[in-house]
Parts: structure tokens; sequence; C-alpha cells
């Protein structure tokens, strides 16, 4: 899986959420779902912006960002989820005869290859031409990119915990628990 959820708890949205009800849950849904959509939108052009070339790990990732919002019953938070891919499952890319979870290499990074047993040819998409590797080359690796879930989770976090007591206390008044 290549996601994360949020919960928005908080002492204050629970006791909206015990006196109002679906309606105060309605509400939540709503400031995620604005949330999510605009983490999504600003994670492919942090995602965007890092690719070199077309069609490169970057713009694959940044192309299959999603969210979705999971309720999670009555008088319960719902769940926001932010990752890649079919039901976060991360996207597939094609490396030579592998196919390699390249969303999973963004989020997680990767260690460095296993050097090669004999000489390789490898299609390099900067020069738009197969390339020569040496016997013994090894990919390098590969650290995890803050801008894709990292930094949209600090997103999401701080922008549900400052808006959704605001929308509460907006669509219901200030109310005295």
């Amino acid at each position: 899986m290549i996601d994360f959820k949020i919960p928005p708890i908080g002492r204050e949205v629970r006791k909206y959420m015990d006196k109002f009800g679906d309606k105060a849950v309605d509400e939540i849904v709503k400031v995620m779902k604005k949330a999510g959509q605009d983490e999504v939108r600003n994670t492919r052009n942090r995602l965007f912006s890092r690719s070199t070339t077309s069609g490169d790990i970057y713009q694959k990732v940044g192309s299959e960002v999603t969210f979705a919002i999971n309720p999670a019953g009555p008088k319960q938070i719902p769940i926001l989820r932010f990752g890649a891919g079919d039901d976060f499952q991360g996207v597939i890319g094609e490396t030579g005869k592998q196919n390699i979870n390249i969303a999973g290499i963004l989020a997680f990074g990767k260690p460095k290859g296993s050097p090669q047993s004999n000489k390789k040819f490898a299609f390099y998409k900067k020069l738009g031409a197969k390339i020569f590797l040496p016997e013994g080359y090894s990919s390098p690796a590969k650290e995890p990119e803050p801008a894709f879930l990292d930094k949209a989770e600090e997103n999401l976090q701080k922008k549900i915990e400052e808006k959704v007591p605001e929308a509460l206390r907006k669509a219901f008044g200030e109310v005295s628990f």
C-alpha cells in the first residue's frame, strides 16, 4: 500500500460530533474532500516540477496521485486516505524485465542494486537511446522523496486540524458544551 490515513481527532471535534451527529460528520467530510483535492493538485505540481524527462518516475507517479474518504460509521470520524495508484496499490513501472512499484521507490526509497554479472544495455530516456552498462554496474540507491507523501501528510494534517473545527463552528455556531 502506498498511502497514509489522517483522522482529525480533537476534543472540540468530538464534542460537535456528539451533539450534532451525522450533520457534523457531513461538515468534516466537506473539509476533508476540499483538503484532499487541493493536496492532490499540490503533490502533482511538486512531483512534476522534479521531473527531468517525459515519462519519468515523477511524472508517472504524479499522474496517479489520488485520495479517498472512508466513512467510519455513525458518530465516527471519517478517514482521509492519500496515496498513489488504483486502490492505493502504487504505480508499476517497467525497468528491463522487472515490474517495480515506482510509487514505493518515491515513498520509501530503495537500496543500491546488486552488481550485474555481465554486460547489458539500458534505454536512457534523456538521450533517447540505448547505452552500455558495464559489467559490475549497480543501480544507485535512492532516498525517499519528501515532496511526495511526507509533504502531503504534513500539509493535510495541518489543514484538517485547522479547518475542521473552524467549519464546525461556522456551521453550528459557537456551542457551549
